[in-house]
């Protein structure tokens, strides 16, 4: 009796700590992290068809600043990022020897001026005498010409004026449109310029272009006018219509041309000097009715191509789903899908060889073309 008691037990002790092992297991799975994968997006038209090219952020108005006249700087209250309106001043010179000329010059035309005044005085009286007959022929004349001499010796002086008040006008530098800002600056205070030496660069204006060295093979291809599209990273992620505005004639030691792009829209976060990307596509037949992964999504079974694809349900989490297709033509790292999914539909790229159909995992930040 003893021993068949023991042999009753036995089924049930190993019973229960199976259940225990089982109970521990599952706990385990809840409390294990999901797995994180790298998803791309089906999309009509393979990526790898775009050239990148960096470049930077310039404005579609900029304009090289300089005094027209030599002079010592004086102030410099536009800096490198000031915001400037029409009227605002830029740099100033130390004017005293301008204004020195300029009083100068005013005070020969107030003589001119009285000169003239008793040349025309004169001139008057001798015209009456002439008309009598009561003056010679000659002495008319001496008259008449001092007095055209006094209205030349007038306008000549007032020419000088002129002059000396633009020279002085020339020793301000100031803005001549809206919404502008200076760049960058190449002189300060106290630093002694010539005519025509460059000291800032200005920006005016929302217009914004995207200058890059573009490769000889593809600048060849490149028309005014021709469609882009810009990555302006500190502004923005996603790509921002474009059209080439420029292209340079000349190659560097490198053999890359410059192409400028002006981007379509006005956009008040954009800056000049931001670092940015000019996407460039080649011409290649595409069928619309299919899409395009990358090579590295595609895996083989049985003869049977599939891809592991990411079904969405809380957030990042998703359902890893097989899912059967058919291929077409490879090009540059990509691969035709002609049967199979949907455009838009998340493809995973990552953890490949460790994921299984219907596993749950976890989404991580989805690349450029998703």
């Amino acid at each position: 009796m003893t021993y068949r008691s023991h042999f009753i037990a036995l089924p049930v002790v190993v019973g229960i700590l199976a259940l225990t092992g089982c109970k521990d297991n599952a706990t385990q799975e809840e409390d294990a992290p999901l797995r994180p994968v790298r998803i791309t997006a089906a999309t009509n038209s393979p990526v790898d068809f775009q050239h990148r090219f960096a470049g930077t952020t310039v404005s579609a108005s900029t304009t090289n600043l300089s005094f027209q006249v030599s002079g010592t700087i004086e102030s410099f209250p536009a800096k490198a990022g000031t915001r400037l309106r029409a009227g605002d001043v830029i740099a100033t010179l130390v004017d005293d020897d301008l204004q020195l000329a300029l009083n100068k010059n005013e005070a020969l035309l107030e003589q001119a001026v009285t000169n003239a005044k008793a040349s025309t005085s004169r001139y008057q009286r001798m015209k009456e005498l002439h008309t009598k007959q009561l003056i010679s022929e000659m002495d008319y004349d001496v008259a008449k010409a001092d007095y055209q001499v006094g209205l030349a010796k007038i306008d000549q002086a007032q020419q000088a004026v002129d002059l000396s008040q633009q020279q002085v006008q020339y020793a301000t530098l100031r803005t001549s449109e809206e919404h502008c800002s200076v760049t960058q600056t190449y002189v300060t205070e106290n630093e002694n310029v010539s005519a025509g030496q460059m000291i800032a660069v200005m920006s005016c204006g929302n217009v914004m272009e995207v200058k890059a060295n573009i490769s000889e093979a593809t600048v060849s291809s490149l028309r005014i006018g021709q469609p882009v599209e810009a990555i302006i990273s500190a502004a923005q992620s996603q790509p921002v219509d474009a059209h080439i505005s420029e292209i340079g004639l000349n190659t560097g030691s490198n053999g890359t041309y410059f192409v400028t792009a002006q981007v379509d829209t006005r956009n008040t976060k954009l800056r000049p000097g931001m670092a940015a990307e000019l996407l460039i596509s080649r011409d290649f037949l595409v069928n619309n009715d299919s899409l395009w992964v990358p090579m590295n999504t595609v895996n083989e079974s049985n003869g049977q191509r599939y891809v592991m694809t990411f079904e969405p349900e809380d957030g990042n989490r998703g359902i890893v789903r097989k899912v059967a297709i058919e291929t077409g033509k490879f090009v540059a790292g990509s691969i035709e899908i002609t049967h199979g999914l949907v455009e838009g539909q998340k493809v995973i790229t990552a953890g490949l060889n460790q994921i299984y159909d219907g596993q749950e995992v976890l989404m991580l930040v989805e690349d450029n073309r998703s």
